[in-house]
Protein backbone atom coordinates (compact mmCIF):
# COMPACT_ATOMS: atom_id res chain seq x y z
CA UNK A 1 0.00 0.00 0.00
CA UNK A 2 2.71 2.38 0.60
CA UNK A 3 4.75 1.60 -2.47
CA UNK A 4 1.57 2.10 -4.59
CA UNK A 5 1.49 5.98 -2.88
CA UNK A 6 4.97 6.38 -3.66
CA UNK A 7 4.52 5.50 -7.18
CA UNK A 8 1.45 7.79 -7.59
CA UNK A 9 3.52 10.81 -6.12
CA UNK A 10 6.41 9.84 -8.46
CA UNK A 11 4.46 9.74 -11.46
CA UNK A 12 2.35 13.28 -10.41
CA UNK A 13 6.08 14.80 -9.72
CA UNK A 14 7.37 13.47 -13.62
CA UNK A 15 4.06 14.96 -15.07
CA UNK A 16 4.44 18.08 -13.27
CA UNK A 17 7.80 18.42 -14.12
CA UNK A 18 6.99 17.63 -17.78
CA UNK A 19 4.18 20.44 -18.04
CA UNK A 20 6.96 22.61 -16.67
CA UNK A 21 9.78 22.02 -18.76
CA UNK A 22 7.18 22.04 -22.13
CA UNK A 23 6.23 25.64 -21.09
CA UNK A 24 9.70 26.64 -19.94
CA UNK A 25 10.16 25.73 -23.36
CA UNK A 26 8.40 27.45 -25.67
CA UNK A 27 10.56 30.63 -25.37
CA UNK A 28 7.78 32.24 -22.83
CA UNK A 29 6.35 33.00 -19.88
CA UNK A 30 2.76 31.17 -19.59
CA UNK A 31 0.11 33.98 -19.34
CA UNK A 32 -3.65 33.21 -18.11
CA UNK A 33 -5.77 34.33 -20.53
CA UNK A 34 -3.52 35.72 -22.78
CA UNK A 35 -4.07 36.96 -25.37
CA UNK A 36 -7.89 37.99 -24.15
CA UNK A 37 -6.37 39.98 -21.32
CA UNK A 38 -4.75 43.40 -21.16
CA UNK A 39 -3.73 44.68 -18.08
CA UNK A 40 -3.30 48.94 -17.43
CA UNK A 41 -0.99 50.80 -15.39
CA UNK A 42 -2.63 51.60 -12.14
CA UNK A 43 -3.95 55.65 -12.72
CA UNK A 44 -4.10 58.15 -9.90
CA UNK A 45 -6.14 61.28 -10.03
CA UNK A 46 -7.00 63.67 -7.03
CA UNK A 47 -9.78 64.33 -5.13
CA UNK A 48 -11.13 67.68 -4.35
CA UNK A 49 -13.49 69.50 -2.29
CA UNK A 50 -14.20 73.32 -1.53
CA UNK A 51 -11.12 73.87 -3.81
CA UNK A 52 -8.40 71.66 -1.68
CA UNK A 53 -7.13 68.73 -2.75
CA UNK A 54 -8.70 65.88 -0.18
CA UNK A 55 -7.30 62.98 -1.26
CA UNK A 56 -6.01 60.64 -3.94
CA UNK A 57 -8.06 57.83 -6.09
CA UNK A 58 -5.46 55.09 -7.21
CA UNK A 59 -7.70 52.66 -9.39
CA UNK A 60 -5.86 49.65 -11.28
CA UNK A 61 -8.12 48.26 -14.29
CA UNK A 62 -7.57 44.68 -16.85
CA UNK A 63 -9.50 44.60 -20.01
CA UNK A 64 -10.90 41.44 -20.65
CA UNK A 65 -11.49 41.48 -24.45
CA UNK A 66 -14.96 39.43 -26.03
CA UNK A 67 -12.69 38.31 -28.56
CA UNK A 68 -8.94 37.96 -28.99
CA UNK A 69 -8.69 39.00 -32.71
CA UNK A 70 -9.70 42.63 -31.37
CA UNK A 71 -6.54 43.12 -29.01
CA UNK A 72 -4.13 44.68 -31.71
CA UNK A 73 -6.97 47.30 -32.43
CA UNK A 74 -7.63 47.69 -28.66
CA UNK A 75 -3.96 48.43 -28.46
CA UNK A 76 -3.77 50.57 -31.12
CA UNK A 77 -6.30 53.10 -29.23
CA UNK A 78 -4.91 52.31 -25.75
CA UNK A 79 -3.85 55.97 -25.64
CA UNK A 80 -7.03 57.41 -26.27
CA UNK A 81 -9.14 54.45 -23.91
CA UNK A 82 -6.27 55.20 -20.82
CA UNK A 83 -7.37 59.19 -21.16
CA UNK A 84 -11.22 58.68 -21.17
CA UNK A 85 -10.72 56.32 -18.06
CA UNK A 86 -8.24 59.48 -16.59
CA UNK A 87 -10.92 61.88 -17.41
CA UNK A 88 -13.64 59.62 -16.02
CA UNK A 89 -12.27 59.19 -13.26
CA UNK A 90 -11.60 62.69 -12.76
CA UNK A 91 -15.32 63.40 -13.02
CA UNK A 92 -16.09 60.64 -10.25
CA UNK A 93 -13.36 61.39 -7.70
CA UNK A 94 -14.68 65.10 -8.09
CA UNK A 95 -18.27 64.69 -7.93
CA UNK A 96 -18.97 61.10 -6.47
CA UNK A 97 -15.91 59.83 -4.11
CA UNK A 98 -15.88 61.42 -0.31
CA UNK A 99 -12.18 60.11 1.61
CA UNK A 100 -14.36 59.45 4.60
CA UNK A 101 -16.75 56.99 3.01
CA UNK A 102 -16.58 53.86 1.56
CA UNK A 103 -15.67 53.70 -2.33
CA UNK A 104 -18.70 52.59 -4.97
CA UNK A 105 -16.57 49.46 -6.51
CA UNK A 106 -19.97 48.77 -8.75
CA UNK A 107 -20.55 52.36 -9.60
CA UNK A 108 -16.76 53.13 -10.22
CA UNK A 109 -16.88 50.00 -12.79
CA UNK A 110 -19.85 51.12 -14.67
CA UNK A 111 -18.06 54.69 -15.16
CA UNK A 112 -15.12 52.99 -16.63
CA UNK A 113 -16.58 50.57 -18.66
CA UNK A 114 -19.33 53.29 -19.94
CA UNK A 115 -15.72 54.99 -20.92
CA UNK A 116 -14.39 51.77 -22.68
CA UNK A 117 -17.93 50.89 -24.91
CA UNK A 118 -17.35 54.75 -25.98
CA UNK A 119 -13.76 54.50 -27.40
CA UNK A 120 -13.56 50.67 -28.35
CA UNK A 121 -17.08 49.70 -28.97
CA UNK A 122 -19.79 48.26 -27.08
CA UNK A 123 -18.94 44.88 -26.26
CA UNK A 124 -15.32 44.73 -27.50
CA UNK A 125 -13.92 44.23 -23.92
CA UNK A 126 -15.33 43.96 -19.95
CA UNK A 127 -13.81 46.39 -17.42
CA UNK A 128 -12.29 44.72 -14.49
CA UNK A 129 -11.22 46.61 -11.39
CA UNK A 130 -8.50 44.72 -9.77
CA UNK A 131 -8.36 47.46 -6.73
CA UNK A 132 -9.41 50.49 -6.13
CA UNK A 133 -7.63 52.98 -2.91
CA UNK A 134 -8.94 56.32 -1.30
CA UNK A 135 -5.90 57.78 0.49
CA UNK A 136 -6.62 61.05 2.79
CA UNK A 137 -4.24 64.17 2.47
Amino acid sequence: MLQQHHWRFFLVAVLAGFIATSAMASGKEPALGEPRHIALEPMTVSIFRDSQTRGLLTVTVSLELADADDRERVLAVMPRLQDQFVMALTRLAANRVDVRRPLDIDGLAGVLQSAADRTIGAKTARVLVEGATVRRL
